[in-house]
């Protein structure tokens, strides 16, 4: 950690962003105090040599950075690195974010909502009151920059203690959301609003954020206002069936694609009126089948209560899940795993995952839920000023996409700008396999 601390000072900083001359650290005498400026601890090269290095180098921190001495809530932001090394992506953003917030507040250049707010966060005056009082600090014992954040949103917003906590068990804790505006004054004011009504259930605050933050994802006009608890919870039942966990298994998360991609929820899937779709290389010509029918009486997409989901891939678990579903190559070959993560590190590619999930209107029941099934894998290359299709397959045998699947690739892929005509199969194909209906 100390040489990611150095690290991080050395390309998070300049020279022009500190406060004192680096030359003259160790030499008490000749550092100069300004009236209203913080002691600074071992300032003498003599406390150097004795001191713990630790405490070396949290004193250089305080030298180079601070005037004034900000909350304990932003102290351990240069050396936050989540729960183990090496630091993954999501959590060197969270540790940049604040730390520049830390910069502008020790230099006196902004105060604390100010400085949140230009990081793209968003934070109320009461938020920043809290912060600010080291209350939020001093009462739930954290050093996680974004939990602590949204305890002191919660509590702003005057939410109780136990819903604080049910939010800091999110998704939402471990990277920023799309659309931070959305999260601090819509979503969390919705669950405090209505958290008498699952107050005996706080997971159910948990996985509706993440529910709300997907559905802003999807829907930029997306709101939860006039939606009541029963109707949230009606919805969410295919996002939270199609959501797969890997709480228990060391996991390496990927960042949302830099391109602003959106998920898709489809909650009728069905479709009002009979369309033709062919699915290359699925063609007469080669032992296919030819042009399939879709809609009302076909036997495809003709039921209503089917939900659509295109979900994006956002960890390296969930991609091998996803193999695992379709039965590919991700299942268990290690070549095909490290290529496609390379390629998830350098955001030169996006994953995402299609399935289908019945739902029954009359049965509320977790227990007599289907489970969704998965009907595609998409690849997504972003290129320079445009992003590709460059793999799309369905489960083996027959690896091509289904015609259903096809159908919603291409409406997914024209609302996101996705180019699919560069879409060609890279499996080996020794039939074409018939399709029944999903």
């Amino acid at each position: 950690k100390r040489a990611m601390l150095l690290a991080r000072l050395a390309s998070w900083t300049s020279e022009k962003s500190w406060v004192r001359p680096l030359e003259q650290w160790g030499n008490k005498s000749s550092i100069p105090k300004k009236k209203g400026e913080r002691d600074l601890p071992l300032v003498s090269r003599s406390d150097l040599v004795h001191a713990d290095p630790d405490d070396a180098l949290r004193a250089l921190v305080i030298y180079l950075l601070e005037i004034y001495e900000p909350p304990k809530f932003f102290r351990q932001t240069f050396w936050f690195s989540g729960d183990s090394l090496p630091v993954s992506s999501r959590n060197q953003r969270i540790a940049y974010r604040f730390s520049q917030a830390y910069i502008a507040i020790g230099a006196g250049k902004a105060n604390v909502r100010n400085s949140l707010n230009a990081q793209g966060l968003t934070v109320t005056k009461k938020c920043a009151s809290l912060i600010s009082s080291d209350e939020i600090f001093q009462k739930y014992n954290d050093i996680h920059p974004l939990r602590l954040l949204r305890y002191a949103q919660v509590e702003a917003l005057g939410g109780k203690e136990w819903l604080a906590q049910a939010v800091a068990t999110s998704k939402l804790c471990d990277f920023f959301a799309t659309d931070e505006r959305f999260i601090a004054q819509d979503a969390l004011k919705w669950l405090v609003t209505n958290a008498p009504d699952f107050e005996d259930n706080p997971g159910f605050a948990s996985t509706a954020l993440e529910f709300f933050n997907e559905m802003r994802r999807s829907d930029h006009l997306f709101s939860c206002s006039g939606r009541t608890v029963k109707k949230v919870a009606k919805a969410m039942e295919a996002y939270t069936a199609s959501t797969i966990s890997f709480d228990d298994v060391i996991d390496e998360p990927f960042l949302p694609n830099p391109r602003g991609l959106r998920p898709m929820l489809v909650r009728d899937a069905s479709l009002d009126k009979v369309i033709s779709v062919s699915v290359p290389y699925d063609d007469l010509r080669n032992g296919g089948h030819g042009p399939y029918k879709l809609g009302p009486g076909t036997g495809r997409l003709d039921s209503k209560n089917r939900v659509l989901r295109v979900e994006e891939i956002l960890s390296l678990q969930r991609l091998i899940y996803e193999g695992l579903q379709l039965d590919n190559c991700l299942e268990d070959r290690q070549s095909s795993q490290i290529k496609y993560l390379t390629r998830a590190r350098q955001r030169a590619s996006s994953f995402w995952s299609f399935t289908l999930q019945a739902q029954d209107d009359d049965d509320h029941s977790s227990k007599n839920k289907s489970k969704p099934t998965h009907i595609l894998l998409l690849e997504v290359w972003h290129l320079a000023g445009e992003n590709i299709v460059r793999q799309a397959e369905g489960p083996r045998p027959r690896t091509l996409p289904s015609p259903e699947a096809w159908y919603y690739m291409i409406k997914w892929c024209e609302q996101n700008n996705v180019d699919w005509t560069t879409w060609d199969i890279y499996s080996r194909l020794d039939a074409i396999y018939p399709c029944d209906p999903l």
